[in-house]
């Protein structure tokens, strides 16, 4: 009987786990607030940090980057009608939308928990013609650097990324080579909650333990 209970158990865990690997979320940022220049300082209602918290995103980092701006204004740049640009600490342009992009996972149902997930895809770079280098690091919540990928293209690039455990992404921008560059279709899978395993352990445990109690209570019965 408990064997049977725990099978059960294992497999509505297996299944719920697989329902939630299978979600995904796209953000496009065409239906936000933007602004129609690269340059100076956006209107605050383009601004995004943790507006998008509930998805699972936050975009930023202290003492760094005060975000990203939607922005929207040559087609020709970017894929239509919205893309967004990273923004310098006083939450200015630098330059021509050539400020490093920043974002990290948080726990959708509370966004002061960080997050992980083990997929993201987005499209960079612009369709300028000229040449974008960039270096795309991804580090889990740890800090450790789980990738460091350097990518060089004249049009936008479709980035992909399989990798358990990923918290923060910054995309170094060589702003020494080209003007600017953009960042759009933003896809990641389910975000979970960055739970250390020592702390949820315990749990599972107990969760165990008390199956077993059920299980000899009826063998006694």
């Amino acid at each position: 009987m408990i064997s049977r209970t725990l099978c059960g158990a294992a497999a509505a865990i297996a299944l719920m786990g697989a329902a939630s690997s299978a979600s995904a979320t796209t953000v496009d940022f065409d239906s936000l607030t933007s602004v129609s220049t690269g340059s100076g300082t956006p209107a605050a209602s383009a601004v995004l940090t943790d507006d998008l918290a509930n998805l699972g995103v936050v975009f930023g980092r202290a003492g760094v980057s005060a975000g990203v701006a939607v922005i929207s204004f040559l087609s020709e740049y970017v894929s239509a009608p919205n893309a967004i640009a990273g923004l310098e600490a006083d939450g200015s342009f630098k330059t021509f939308a050539a400020s490093d992009i920043y974002f990290n996972f948080v726990d959708p149902a509370n966004s002061s928990v960080a997050g992980t997930t083990s997929s993201v895809a987005f499209d960079l770079g612009d369709t300028g013609g000229d040449v974008d280098n960039f270096l795309i690091s991804v580090y889990d919540v740890k800090d450790n650097l789980l990738e460091a990928r350097n990518v060089s293209s004249s049009s936008f690039s479709n980035q992909v990324f399989a990798l358990a455990g990923m918290h923060r992404f910054h995309i170094d921008f060589d702003d020494l080579s080209t003007a600017g560059y953009f960042l759009d279709n933003l896809e990641f899978g389910n975000v979970i909650s960055a739970i250390p395993v020592p702390g949820a352990l315990p749990l599972m445990l107990s969760g165990l333990a008390g199956l077993g109690f059920v299980g000899r209570r009826r063998r006694r019965g």
